[in-house]
């Protein structure tokens, strides 16, 4: 923490093995990565028989710096995972601890991670997609119990982004996000599924709000029933979407047609799903 970028990578194979570095910046580097401020590295870990899922920074022992978790997906896939951390001691790190694995009674699979206050406390937490989402609070002293959140099926990379402009993390995983719908960590209400898979969260449109940036392609984040795209949702979209005559006629609709729920058409279910957020202004404000 001493004002400047730093980068962990983490890269492996079930040939190689796993491996993860970071990377240091250092006074005066405007670009991390050019020939003349080439950042210090420091190997972090390396193992065989399993790759690296991710890695992430974290405060784990909450002494004010950051040290690292990771998890480490094991060969074959149905031996499961380990959830690890390394102790950042005077900026350097220490072997490998581990935090939770199959054989402790968490059902991590091949997992991934985050890091971010989900439970609004102020406290960064544990974020991890395995077979299921579970969550590991952070406190004052450490971490508490594993709590598991949602049934997931296939693995994939969580991201924690305020996706709703409602001063909570919600979660990204791959095609799919989660509203943190009480902004304590209550992340059990799937919102929309997406076709597309592998989605980031990147503010693509330059407008202060979290879009879905993948696959060639990318999602503006709208608000739900705001058809015309004028920041709001009232009776100019209602009025805007009926117009175009595919309301319960089985015909194929688009977001500014009213297909809010993204099921590809416009019926009653629209309604009801933008009417549940509550946003909709009856007069003007």
């Amino acid at each position: 923490r001493d004002g400047n970028v730093d980068v962990l990578v983490n890269r492996g194979n079930p040939f190689t093995g796993s491996f993860a570095s970071l990377f240091v910046g250092h006074e005066g580097a405007v670009d991390l990565f050019s020939d003349a401020l080439v950042p210090q590295e420091f190997p972090l870990w390396e193992s065989t028989g399993e790759i690296n899922g991710n890695a992430v920074f974290f405060d784990f022992d909450t002494d004010g710096d950051f040290d690292v978790v990771s998890t480490h997906n094991y060969e074959p896939w149905t031996v499961g995972s380990s959830l690890s951390w390394y102790e950042n001691i005077d900026n350097v790190f220490s072997e490998r601890q581990l935090i939770a694995t199959r054989e402790t009674g968490w059902d991590l699979g091949n997992s991934y991670v985050a890091v971010g206050d989900v439970t609004g406390d102020g406290f960064d937490d544990i974020i991890w997609m395995g077979p299921t989402a579970s969550l590991i609070p952070g406190t004052a002293d450490g971490i508490g119990m594993e709590t598991v959140l949602f049934n997931v099926g296939n693995q994939c990379r969580p991201f924690l982004a305020d996706f709703d402009l409602d001063d909570d993390l919600d979660i990204l995983c791959h095609n799919r996000w989660y509203e943190n719908v009480n902004g304590k960590g209550d992340l059990s209400r799937r919102a929309i599924s997406f076709p597309t898979r592998r989605m980031q969260p990147f503010d693509y449109d330059l407008d202060g709000d979290i879009d879905f940036v993948g696959d060639g392609t990318w999602l503006e984040n709208r608000r739900v029933g705001d058809a015309n795209n004028d920041g709001v949702f009232d009776s100019a979209d209602l009025v805007a979407v009926l117009s175009k005559n595919t309301f319960e006629t089985g015909a194929a609709a688009t977001f500014n047609e009213g297909d809010w729920n993204q099921d590809g058409q416009f019926t009653t279910q629209d309604l009801v799903f933008a009417f549940q957020f509550g946003t909709y202004l009856s007069a003007p404000n």
